[in-house]
């Protein structure tokens, strides 16, 4: 923990039971948080690795990141422009890409010195939604057991 906090840890983080109670927090929110919701969050990033894997089959790299985040497009040559902010695009050829969906709205990208990349992006595309919004009145109607609001 000193290393990532880039020196000493306050005095409160000095304890010996410091790893068993992280352990317990992680235990707590994945019980809480996660666990509740992780056979659909699962079942929507399976869906979105099998369309990008058809975006990256069908129409190369291009296809596959251009719509990862906003600004994000592979410019070719092994060059990614990360996002839409003034920073230079980042030569990536030879590096490990790592591609990792995540269902809140949100993502990130990191890289290390070392040539591995991680991409962090939201899900995407027919499943992101499902099961987030109310059926229209006439489809309401046709599903079984559904009522309308």
């Amino acid at each position: 923990m000193e290393v990532s906090h880039g020196g000493p840890l306050p005095p409160l983080l000095h304890r010996t039971d410091l790893a068993t109670r992280l352990a317990d927090v992680l235990a707590r929110v994945w019980t809480h948080t996660v666990a509740p919701t992780w056979e659909r969050r699962r079942r929507l990033m399976e869906a979105d690795i099998v369309s990008r894997t058809a975006h990256l089959s069908q129409g190369g790299w291009a296809a596959a990141l251009n719509d990862m985040r906003p600004g994000m497009r592979w410019l070719g040559d092994g060059t990614l422009q990360i996002n839409l902010h003034n920073y230079p695009p980042r030569h990536i050829a030879g590096a490990r890409l790592y591609f990792a969906p995540v269902t809140p709205g949100m993502g990130w990208v990191a890289w290390d010195k070392v040539p591995d990349y991680a991409i962090v992006y939201p899900c995407t595309g027919a499943l992101a939604d499902a099961g987030t919004t109310a059926p229209s009145q006439p489809l309401c109607r046709e599903l079984p057991g559904k009522r309308s609001p």
